[in-house]
């Protein structure tokens, strides 16, 4: 099966002499290469590549761009920033996938590699009903009220009872959890345990209990007794759980402290016979200020930053300036959607004409701006609103109609033909209609600029306005505006993307689609009661988005984590889970004789 971080083959091989050369500057290869030389080397069955064995010991320092409010995601994901070290899931990604099947640099995990992590395994006997068989061995911190005892399936119905207002004193889903989690759309009429079960009972099936249940953003197990004696975690202090670590500081605005958990039950999945985690110690460095954490990543303050604590490089000059000034650190590139792909309000004439749709595109370089403006880093292939690697469920540029992607391709001549035929020809001045694109303060304005420059040559009068952050939610709502800067090719949750276009009470829907063809599409999608059968319904109702056009394809330029080559055991994963991002930071280890050998 292909890579499906990036799309683009050409971008792939770019990307990957990228990492190489910014991983082995000559000093630093040398260097890396003399301490190799006394040490064990072993092979990472995930990448194929002989890397020194793992070892113990030590403190990994990252940045944290910002503190969560609190380690609790009953009040929402953010908490899990911090707390995704301490407590855990019922499920989490096979971290032992072969990268070559999927390399982890999107947020989307394929059904296929979800494992079990405090559920040892899971079944569905029917219908309506997902049972969890919950992991024996598995032990609270030796730390009050839970004093080290034995994880039990009754923990995890307090805690999906707290999440879903099903019983344990619970009584309704907390806005917090309404609010970022579908886990309440499951249909979920009662949870209740037998043994080492955890047994949900469903109002119908849901082809997405599963999963939704393992691993989704909130759905980290809390120690109950915590609960019942302060209302919540939000107070680190009383914060417990099954983890590889245990929160041991909190310095607001200043840093977060971890220690390795004694005895922790998990082992890593690419070396069996090593008991996770490898520091032991983590510390998060809150730094807010991109500027601030290069800073530190130079002066070897920080080992790393990226996206494990929201502190990834996101612009290219910064990634390029660090490649000159500091070749030896290693850069990863991840992406998960396009941030560059304006959206079009349908409503509004003529706007509201296809043709005219696909003019706009037309009349845009995407591959030669792309060369140029991003200097080779972007995926610049056309993806639909589902990112290519919403495997199965996307419809990728292979399966798109000829006529579809001639619409989809540079042709200034084309997009004059099409905005001619209707009924749009340029006026005494050169000018067909005026056009308003709304952009935000701080979107990428020279990217922004360059496709208004490519409206204008085909007679379209663009003007740019930049309102505040609150002004352009409410004329977006209220679908005040002809264009404004958004996203597309994303790689979450294929079905709640599919929805955002719906007309369905709640949905996104920024264009103001209003499209029975395309809901009655989507509810047929919901309603399929096999993952085959709801797949090639997902792929129909992808493709109808990209025919209609509603979304202008820009290009998928890749954020990226950046670390010292003394950092191991990481391959530019960007998440182990929803939302369990830090989960990474238990699988990396030292090799603090190269540290010393490089000088610090």
């Amino acid at each position: 099966m292909r890579n499906i971080a990036f799309t683009s083959n050409r971008v792939l091989a770019v990307l990957a002499v990228l990492a190489l050369a910014a991983g082995m500057a000559w000093a630093a290869a040398e260097a890396e290469q003399a301490a190799s030389m006394e040490k064990e080397m072993v092979l990472d069955p995930t990448t194929g590549a002989m890397v020194t064995a793992p070892e113990y010991g030590g403190t990994l320092t990252y940045a944290l761009r910002g503190d969560p409010p609190n380690p609790d995601t009953f009040y929402r994901h953010p908490p899990a920033m911090v707390a995704a070290l301490v407590v855990e899931k019922l499920g989490m990604a096979n971290m032992g996938v072969d990268r070559n099947y999927f390399d982890f640099r999107t947020n989307y995990l394929p059904d296929d590699i979800v494992v079990g992590r405090l559920a040892e395994s899971w079944e569905q006997p029917d219908a309506n009903t997902v049972v969890f068989n919950i992991r024996s061995g598995v032990h609270w911190h030796d730390k009050a009220p839970m004093n080290g005892r034995e994880l039990t399936a009754e923990d995890v119905v307090f805690n999906f009872h707290r999440y879903l207002g099903l019983g344990s004193g619970f009584t309704e889903v907390p806005e917090g959890v309404a609010a970022v989690s579908s886990i309440d759309d499951l249909g979920i009429e009662s949870v209740h345990s037998e043994g080492n079960q955890v047994i949900f009972k469903l109002a119908a099936l849901n082809l997405d209990a599963i999963k939704t249940l393992a691993i989704q953003n909130i759905t980290f197990i809390y120690p109950p007794e915590v609960i019942m004696e302060h209302g919540d975690v939000a107070d680190w202090r009383n914060l417990v759980g099954t983890g590889p670590f245990e929160l041991v500081d909190w310095v607001e605005a200043s840093s977060v402290t971890f220690n390795k958990a004694p005895n922790y039950w998990k082992h890593d999945e690419r070396f069996p016979d090593n008991q996770l985690p490898y520091v032991d110690e983590l510390v998060a460095l809150v730094m807010p200020e991109p500027q601030t954490r290069v800073a530190a990543l130079r002066s070897g303050k920080v080992d790393f930053i990226g996206y494990s604590g929201s502190s990834q490089v996101t612009g290219i000059d910064l990634v390029e300036s660090i490649k000159k000034s500091n070749p030896d650190i290693v850069l990863q590139p991840y992406s998960y959607r396009s941030e560059t792909s304006p959206i079009i309000n349908v409503n509004r004439p003529p706007l509201d004409d296809v043709r005219v749709r696909h003019a706009l595109q037309m009349a845009l370089d995407i591959e030669g701006w792309g060369e140029t403006y991003f200097r080779g880093y972007a995926s610049l292939r056309p993806q639909g609103w589902l990112g290519d690697g919403l495997t199965g469920y996307a419809s990728t540029w292979d399966d798109w109609p000829d006529e579809i992607k001639g619409y989809y391709s540079y042709d200034p001549e084309g997009a004059e033909a099409l905005l001619d035929a209707a009924g749009l020809p340029r006026g005494d001045d050169g000018t067909r209609f005026k056009l308003e694109f709304m952009i935000s303060a701080g979107d990428d304005r020279g990217w922004k600029e360059l496709i208004a420059d490519g409206w204008r040559k085909v007679g379209i009068d663009v003007t740019i306005v930049v309102p505040d952050g609150a002004e352009m939610g409410a004329r977006t709502t209220a679908l005040e505006y002809d264009i404004r800067s958004g996203i597309s090719g994303y790689e979450w949750n294929p079905i709640g993307q599919l929805l955002h276009w719906t007309t369905t009470p709640g949905a996104w829907n920024p264009a103001g689609v209003a499209d029975p063809v395309y809901d009655a599409m989507v509810a047929e999608v919901q309603a399929a009661t096999d993952q085959e059968e709801r797949q090639r319904l997902a792929r129909l109702a992808a493709q109808y988005l990209v025919d209609g056009h509603w979304v202008i394809w820009g290009a998928r330029v890749p954020h990226f984590s950046a670390h010292w080559p003394w950092v191991k055991g990481f391959n530019g994963e960007s998440e182990a889970g929803d939302m369990d991002r830090a989960l990474l930071f238990s699988r990396m280890w030292l090799d603090q004789d190269l540290k010393k050998e490089l000088g610090f």
